[in-house]
């Protein structure tokens, strides 16, 4: 299985320093990074994805109805932006989903 980041060019490039190849490039725009999530969404040998918080935003519909549909792959994990505040948990929702309570 194979790992796929979607973000900005800072995020990308600093997830291919750790050896990440599939490495997707997305500026704020809904109309890229619904081409690009359904390109990495699509391809069955990506088994996580990771994606900033600020593209998710703008595709959360597209997120939410893959995470209802798919099983178990792809995993989704939302990572803040840079600069964002820390109050963002982007594990809190997996957790809430997981065990159904937020903690």
């Amino acid at each position: 299985m194979r790992t796929a980041v979607i973000g900005d060019e800072d995020m990308v490039t600093g997830f291919g320093l750790i050896g990440i190849k599939d490495r997707y490039v997305v500026l704020p725009d809904r109309a890229a990074a619904e081409k690009v999530f359904h390109e990495v969404t699509s391809d069955k040998n990506v088994g996580i994805i990771i994606i900033s918080h600020g593209v998710s935003a703008l595709i959360r519909d597209l997120i939410n109805r893959t995470n209802e549909t798919k099983k178990i792959l792809p995993v989704i994990i939302e990572v803040p932006d840079k600069g964002e505040s820390a109050a963002f948990d982007p594990f809190e929702d997996l957790i809430k989903k997981a065990v159904g309570v937020s903690l």
